[in-house]
């Protein structure tokens, strides 16, 4: 019998040339069984170049091997309607046993994955959490969109004040296109919170932060009041400091008549007084909250 250095050197053999083999199979000691390659036969897949790539002389844990494992998924089953390629799923809170079920997200519900491939209820589908979604029309969008999930469809211009989640990223603008899934991206740079009260310009959490740091409480000089209001020397994008100010009596005077209170103008540039204090020709200075 020939003697062999490496398995390399060992003849590939396929299905078809191995039909009617019989090969002895030892089980033990003093037992052993034949097994005939004829009756396995339909149990042996052949695969052509086009349907695997070789994996030789390689690390299986290498960036460069692309294989199924390249993205995290978990094992969920449709529950009563079919779910396809490109769903966004929620959990079905039915337990049974092992088996995670999952439905396709409607709007304002969270999201726990995207299926990957068109599958039958109850039939187990890998939903992603994390990776390479490829397939999907992005034609909408642009390269570097982070995408959010609001109202049941994609979005890369959400309402904040709705509820939403930021999904993934996309990686190219194509009718076959790609985006980067990653439901654990949610950090403070874009985490968003509603603004509409106008006191902070920026509507995502990080930015607001800074926005804040950025500020400093300052007091306008003495300034007359004409027609029940001032007109501040820059705009108060923090708003007043309690909406008060402090009236004086003339020109000049030493002492704080009292406080008043005060607001501040849709445009942030005006400071506004009621009618019937009637305080034209009275001298004001107001705190207020202004960026530096």
């Amino acid at each position: 019998m020939a003697g062999y250095s490496s398995i390399e050197d060992l003849d590939e053999k396929y299905n078809n040339d191995l039909i009617g083999t019989e090969v002895l199979l030892l089980v033990g000691e003093n037992e052993s069984n034949k097994v005939s390659l004829t009756s396995l036969s339909a149990k042996i897949t052949e695969l052509g170049g086009a349907d695997y790539n070789e994996f030789r002389n390689r690390i299986i844990s290498d960036i460069s091997n692309i294989v199924h494992a390249n993205a995290l998924h978990f094992e969920g089953v449709p529950y009563a309607v079919n779910i396809n390629k490109g769903d966004w799923v929620k959990l079905r809170p039915d337990v049974e046993n092992d088996v995670v079920y999952v439905e396709k997200a409607l709007a304002n519900e969270d999201i726990i994955g995207v299926c990957t491939l068109n599958t039958l209820t109850g039939t187990p589908a890998a939903i992603m959490t994390h990776g390479i979604l490829k397939g999907i029309d992005t034609t909408t969008f642009a390269e570097g969109d982070l995408l959010y999930f609001q109202d049941g469809v994609l979005t890369n211009s959400p309402d904040f004040k709705t509820k939403n989640q930021l999904v993934a990223t996309v990686l190219d603008s194509a009718l076959d296109g790609r985006i980067l899934i990653d439901l654990n991206n949610n950090h403070a740079s874009t985490m968003m919170y509603d603004n509409s009260d106008g006191n902070i310009a920026s509507n995502t959490i990080q930015t607001a932060l800074d926005e804040l740091g950025a500020r400093q409480i300052k007091k306008t000089t003495r300034i007359t009041i004409t027609g029940d209001e001032i007109t501040l020397p820059e705009l108060a994008l923090g708003g007043l400091v309690n909406n008060i100010a402090s009236i004086f009596e003339t020109t000049g005077a030493p002492n704080v008549i009292t406080e008043y209170s005060c607001t501040l103008s849709p445009d942030k540039s005006r400071v506004l007084f009621d009618v019937g204090d009637n305080l034209n020709g009275f001298e004001c200075e107001v705190p207020y909250i202004a960026v530096v």
